[in-house]
């Protein structure tokens, strides 16, 4: 699952369950855009953005493959 398809998902405002089988790297970067992006669009304060990537972060923290579930919503 490339950053593109993550952030399609956020836009969408919808709950999903990801299956990551990406590199570490990868799966960093990935989970920056979300924070960033979650931030930048309003989604959600600034603090709740933080706290949704650092959640993620120690989720994909693992080194084996893994279900992450993301819940976005509109505001």
């Amino acid at each position: 699952m490339t950053p593109e398809e993550l952030k399609e998902i956020v836009e969408k405002g919808e709950s999903e369950t990801l299956e990551l089988k990406t590199s570490t790297a990868e799966l960093k970067e990935a989970v920056i855009s979300i924070g960033v992006s979650l931030a930048v669009w309003g989604h959600c304060e600034r603090s709740e953005a933080i706290s949704t990537l650092l959640l993620m972060k120690s989720e994909i923290a693992a080194p084996f493959g893994l279900a992450m579930t993301m819940t976005t919503s509109k505001r």
